[in-house]
């Protein structure tokens, strides 16, 4: 007979509840620490900012990472190039997030690999374009901006 496996019930901010293996929630430190710390009388965690579909990203991530020791090294390298790699902006800043609140280091690098990849080669102009990043700087302020980092600019 199998041992049972041990669950837990992860609420995200927008009220979505997921039932999962503690051995998936524990991928995150937030949980783990929680669990394992007594700060948790109940198996029901709430995931303060960060909403359901978030959520379920993030969870799909660590089920796969729970499950490593199943795959091979290049396998699991192949499944995160291709799973941060379908994730768009929104998607990816919120994944970042997360993985930053919940204590998912390997997520975290994960999203920061991708963001550096993606203005990896763009000039100031591209990267607040594809960020939507608001310039709001004066030709003065930007001008005195370039003198006190000339160095930067050679």
């Amino acid at each position: 007979m199998a041992a049972e496996k041990k669950m837990v019930t992860l609420v995200s901010s927008d009220g979505v509840e997921f039932v999962v293996e503690k051995r998936v929630a524990e991928q995150s430190l937030f949980i783990k620490n929680a669990l394992n710390g007594g700060v948790v009388e109940e198996k029901v965690i709430p995931i303060p900012k960060v909403t359901g579909d978030t959520l379920s990203s993030v969870l799909e991530y660590c089920e796969k990472h729970a499950s490593t020791a199943e795959f091979q090294e290049n396998e699991i390298e192949e499944w995160d190039k291709e799973y941060i790699e379908k994730a768009n902006l929104n998607l990816l800043y919120d994944l970042l997030q997360a993985s930053s609140f919940m204590l998912i280091m390997g997520l975290l690098d994960l999203g920061a690999e991708r963001v550096a990849s993606l203005i990896r080669g763009k000039s100031a102009q591209e990267i607040r374009e594809l960020l939507n990043i608001k310039y709001d700087f004066t030709p003065e302020q930007e001008e005195e901006i370039r003198r006190e980092m000339q160095w930067h600019f050679e």
